[in-house]
């Protein structure tokens, strides 16, 4: 029989992860200069007033949208105790510390240059950095918060 408890929190965390990943790609598609030019065109005619370019929010907000995403992602399809929900955190964590620092090496920022996806760039970022860190600590809290989405 299937715990009906369990089923509802992973469908919620399921449905958080979604949102968040979803949240992290729109902001890239519709609010960033790499955006495909048909994207780009609409970035202009939309007034986005809200949103400061030169601030860490907006270089950091999908950094920190995707690693909570992934996070409940990954704990969806997991038991939640208490080793779990970390275990999860540190290794997302740990994938966008290794991907920031890996944008440190000219090399690995040679290889993403070549990559046909035009326009990319590599490039080190200490306020992603942070977002990582935040986004796992928001990660930990919401999931043992009292009112229980573990």
């Amino acid at each position: 029989m299937i715990d009906d408890d369990f089923t509802s929190v992973s469908r919620r965390c399921l449905i958080l992860g979604v949102l968040f990943v979803a949240l992290g790609v729109l902001f890239y598609i519709f609010l960033r200069p790499e955006s495909p030019a048909m994207i780009a065109s609409l970035q202009t005619a939309l007034p986005v007033f809200w949103v400061d370019r030169n601030s860490v929010v907006y270089h950091s907000f999908p950094t920190f949208s995707h690693l909570l995403g992934f996070s409940f992602l990954s704990v969806a399809f997991l038991s939640r105790t208490a080793s779990k929900i970390l275990m999860v955190a540190i290794f997302w964590l740990f994938i966008n510390i290794g991907y920031e620092v890996s944008c440190l090496s000219p090399d690995v920022v040679a290889i993403y240059a070549s990559m046909p996806s035009a326009g990319y760039v590599c490039t080190f970022d200490m306020s992603d950095l942070w977002a990582s860190v935040f986004a796992a600590l928001a990660f930990v809290l919401i999931m043992f918060y009292p009112y229980k989405l573990h």
